[in-house]
This record gives structure tokens, sequence and C-alpha cells, in this order.
């Protein structure tokens, strides 16, 4: 099964990913490239993409990403998303057995911190302006509870973020 991490940008998608394609033997696919440039054109994966996102079909999709995990000789692929996408119930529904869609979450307070401490030791050094460009409806979104079952808390309630492990045992009560 393929996995997708999504959630606010600093809530550690792509760290959490890597871990995860690690501990599963998953390809790990950055599509958080913005900018300069969009991750899911510059992986060759717009069009299976846009099939899956815009009409919930998700077969293309999968086609291509089981090509990539056989070829690589591994068990599947983890997608790391930008902080902008949002998968609704009826996109989980289409994909379940497939896709493994997982919302990492934080307070945003708990995302901006993280973000701009990555930003600033990455040397990308994106602002608050755009972390906040997009976060409103994200935020939104958790909050209404839609996705609540495919959601994994990525911080303490002191603020810190968990250990791998601990956040692993909720990824994987996510079907």
């Amino acid at each position: 099964m393929h996995t997708f991490s999504l959630g606010p940008s600093g809530a550690g998608k792509s760290y959490l990913s890597e871990q995860l394609a690690e501990h599963e033997r998953l390809v790990f696919i950055e599509a958080d490239l913005w900018p300069p440039v969009d991750g899911m054109i510059h992986h060759g994966l717009k069009p299976q993409w846009d099939r899956f996102f815009l009409s919930c079909d998700p077969i293309p999709l999968l086609t291509e990403l089981d090509q990539r995990a056989k070829t690589a000789k591994k068990s599947g692929i983890v997608l790391s998303f930008p902080g902008f996408p949002i998968l609704r119930q009826k996109h989980i529904a289409a994909a379940r057995g497939m896709f493994r869609i997982i919302y990492f979450e934080g307070s945003p307070g708990q995302c901006l911190y993280s973000f701009l401490t990555r930003e600033r030791d990455t040397g990308r050094n994106l602002n608050i302006s755009h972390w906040s460009s997009n976060i409103d409806d994200f935020f939104a979104f958790l909050a209404s509870g839609e996705v609540a079952a495919n959601t994994v808390s990525v911080f303490t309630t002191e603020g810190k973020k968990r250990p791998f492990r601990e956040i692993n045992n909720d990824i994987s009560l996510i079907i």
C-alpha cells in the first residue's frame, strides 16, 4: 500500500515520511518542492495525480506508483505533499486499500514555529507569509473532523515533537 503524507507546513511531513520509508521499506518521494517547481510535475505524476484529485479515480496513480515501487524493489511508496492539497473523505473512500492517507497535525503555533525554524536551518528562508498563504483553510478543514480517523498528532502537549516510534504506532492504526 502507498502512503500519502499531508498536513500543514511545519508538521514534519517530510521527516516523518522519510522515517516511514526507511521503517517500512518504501520509496520516498518528496512532492513538496515549491518553490521552484510543482513536485508532481517534477516527479512525472501530474496527470495521474490530477485524475485522482479531481475525479477521485485512483487507478492511474496506483498503477504508476506500483510500477515505481516494483522497479525499486520496494513494498510501496510514501509521498510527502506540500501544505496545501486537501484530500477529503471522498478521496479517502476512493483510495481505500490502495493509498493510506495520513494527516499530520499540530496547533498553528507549533507548526509555524517548526516551519520557521526549518526554513532558517535549511537556508531556504521562506517566511511567515508563505506559511500563512494556504494555512487557514487547512486548519479549518482539520478542525471540521472530516478526516479525524486519518489524523496523527505530531506534537506533545508541551509542544515538542513526538518520537517517530510513537507516531508510527498511530500511523499503523490508519487503513
